[in-house]
């Protein structure tokens, strides 16, 4: 009933993650590791990947996690009654800016986090009853749709050449048609942290020159009016993280302040969300 897709370097991590998943799914599935040993690009390996796979519902997932919900197939599966594209965390607002999907206080998630020797249930709570909420941006940790959303949505092999951005990238693409969603009734661990670095930092400028049309970006129940204040925080956090790693890119660096001199004429669209 579920195909599920894993990138990995490890043959560790995806024996570890189909004995959990076999464990833990309570349906038929199908497991399709991809040992990734010349270092392909995700976007590259994901498109290989969902042209094998055989059932309509598809997870692509991260090698670094264990599903900690019993019968998570089933309720995955029932989720997509109002929601095209599901995953356990992101953003309902994403700013034209490079950013992540929690700069502002606009998202959800629902994981547990390994932060060094410790690990964290991390859950944005809010006023909705409703099991899932509406979002414009996934992170690429669990990401889940049908066969017939990855055939219109395809990821950009061509733009996005390693492992960043292209969680991004795809989630924006997806929202200019379908529902995107993060789940507050599956659970999983997530076993490591993410580091942004270069390479992040550069994907993100790729996002924001591609979907210059598009962003700022909110869903409906997004209830902001701050753009030009997010716009700056998302300037900010980069120009930080640049100084942090002691990196420079002088066309990055120009680009962001472009933007920031001309904030103040930026305003949202909404999403299909």
């Amino acid at each position: 009933m579920i195909s599920i897709i894993c990138c990995s370097a490890s043959k560790q991590n995806i024996q570890d993650l189909e004995n959990n998943i076999s464990q833990t799914i309570g349906c038929q599935f199908e497991f399709l590791p991809f040992f990734n040993q010349d270092t392909r690009g995700i976007c590259s390996v994901y498109n290989e990947m969902l042209d094998k796979a055989k059932y309509s519902f598809i997870c692509l997932i991260h090698d670094d996690i264990l599903f900690s919900t019993q019968n998570w197939g089933s309720i995955l599966t029932n989720n997509f009654q109002n929601f095209d594209v599901l995953g356990v965390a992101g953003g309902k607002y994403k700013t034209l800016s490079p950013s992540n999907w929690g700069l502002t206080p606009y998202f959800c998630y629902n994981l547990i986090q390994h932060k060094k020797q410790t690990k964290e249930h991390l859950f944005k709570e809010d006023n909705s009853k409703s099991s899932i909420e509406s979002v414009v941006c996934l992170d690429g940790v669990f990401i889940a749709s049908t066969s017939e959303v990855f055939k219109k949505v395809k990821f950009d092999s061509l733009l996005f050449k390693g492992f960043h951005g292209y969680d991004y990238d795809f989630s924006i693409h997806a929202s200019q048609y379908f529902r995107l969603g993060v789940m507050k009734n599956i659970l999983i661990e997530h076993r490591s942290e993410g580091r942004p670095q270069k390479e992040w930092i550069e994907s993100q400028f790729k996002i924001a020159k591609k979907w210059s049309n598009v962003l700022p970006l909110k869903t409906k129940d997004c209830q902001t009016n701050q753009y030009d204040y997010w716009e700056m925080r998302a300037i900010r956090q980069t120009l930080i993280r640049f100084w942090k790693i002691k990196y420079f890119n002088k066309f990055i660096i120009l680009y962001i302040l472009k933007l920031a001199l001309s904030f103040l004429k930026i305003a949202p669209i909404k999403a299909k969300a």
